[in-house]
């Protein structure tokens, strides 16, 4: 292909190649535990109530990554990605979270995507934040309350209601 527009005036060939791990952490790093991820879930909540809605995202955003990681994890389920989208389909494919949660999930993702890269979202409010950290809060206790937790294959097929 080089060889092609070589010659070619204006024109150049260039590959670009990408990490193709998308979402795998640096070398060095540690997933969450469970107490950890409980920690940056109350970190976001402080952040909430002093107004750093946009901070606030980004802590409960880690905390419902390490949420569903450990929710996966004590299912038995290795997580195929450690990137968010894959993550949270994964958790919907499994029965762990319904399509609503994860529609709504899906649209908080896009607002802390924008936040992580440097953008303001208008969707990223109170409210929003609000409702990831409640979500979050419940998947945590889901996880430290495993008489609670039914197996996936009983919540896959049980038509629930929304969180």
């Amino acid at each position: 292909m080089a060889r092609l527009l070589e010659g070619q005036p204006g024109w150049r060939f260039e590959l670009i190649v990408v990490n193709d791990s998308p979402g795998e952490p640096s070398t060095g790093s540690v997933a969450f535990d469970s107490e950890r991820a409980h920690h940056a879930l109350e970190e976001g909540r402080s952040l909430l109530k002093d107004g750093y809605v946009s901070p606030a995202m980004l802590s409960g955003w880690a905390a419902l990554e390490a949420a569903l990681r450990l929710l996966l994890s004590s299912e038995g389920i290795e997580p195929r990605s450690l990137a968010p989208a894959h993550l949270l389909k994964q958790a919907v494919e499994e029965g762990l979270i319904n399509r609503n949660d994860y529609q709504q999930l899906r649209i908080l993702m896009a607002g802390r995507n924008a936040i992580a890269h440097g953008y303001e979202n208008p969707s990223v409010n109170s409210e929003a934040v609000s409702t990831l950290l409640e979500f979050t809060d419940q998947l945590l206790n889901e996880i430290s309350s495993p008489e609670s937790v039914e197996p996936a294959a009983t919540r896959q097929h049980r038509d629930k209601q929304p969180r």
